[in-house]
């Protein structure tokens, strides 16, 4: 709850800085730099709604599976948090760039957020490469069969993370960019193929 709160509160400290035109999320005659709308845009926590669809699935496979994804649900919130954070600090600087009509420090910032968004993918990396097997080991008061399913799950959602980390870059300059109606567009469409390609690999579909 702390995060939702934290986010719509930058959110609005966003539009305050783009010349207060927009402090209360309302238009006052310049159609030249459109407000972040956040009653219209989804807090962090859709992502949560991912692993929910994989639990549904993973649950027939066995109870040692649902297990396995369960225990590695810290190290998905580790994931979540290194692109909110990201994703938090871009919005607010693009649209204070966008604000005080300065288009280079938008392409400098978002430069540097993609930049940002490769060292968070090495982060993952490194974490997947060092600590999982003992995280799980751990975690898994010795059972191997949980170990393994959680191993198996969580290294594929670290090591391929790069294209997450991405879109929380481009979805949040979508929103900054007053453009949430695509980004909620492009977030039903991750989540339907996610929710297609789910039984497909994990039951073996194709």
């Amino acid at each position: 709850m702390n995060m939702i709160l934290d986010y719509n509160k930058d959110i609005k400290e966003a539009n305050n800085l783009r010349g207060g035109k927009y402090a209360e999320g309302k238009h006052h005659g310049d159609n030249t730099d459109p407000p972040i709308n956040h009653k219209n845009v989804h807090t962090p926590d859709y992502i949560i709604l991912y692993n929910l669809v994989d639990s549904i699935f993973v649950s027939r496979v066995s109870e040692d599976a649902l297990t396995g994804i369960s225990i590695a649900a810290p190290l998905q919130m580790l994931m979540i948090a290194l692109g909110c954070g990201l994703a938090v600090g871009l919005n607010a600087m693009v649209s204070k760039a966008m604000g005080e009509k300065q288009p280079e420090e938008v392409k400098k910032t978002t430069s540097a957020a993609i930049v940002m968004a490769f060292g968070a993918y090495l982060i993952n990396v490194i974490i997947c490469l060092l600590l999982v097997k003992p995280y799980f080991a751990w975690q898994a008061g010795g059972n191997e069969v949980i170990a393994r399913y959680g191993i198996s799950y969580i290294r594929i959602c670290m090591l391929f993370s790069f294209c997450q980390m991405l879109q929380w870059v481009f979805d949040r300059l979508l929103i900054a960019t007053g453009k949430s109606n695509l980004f909620l567009a492009t977030l039903g469409t991750a989540s339907l193929g996610n929710g297609i390609l789910d039984p497909v690999l994990i039951f073996g579909y194709f």
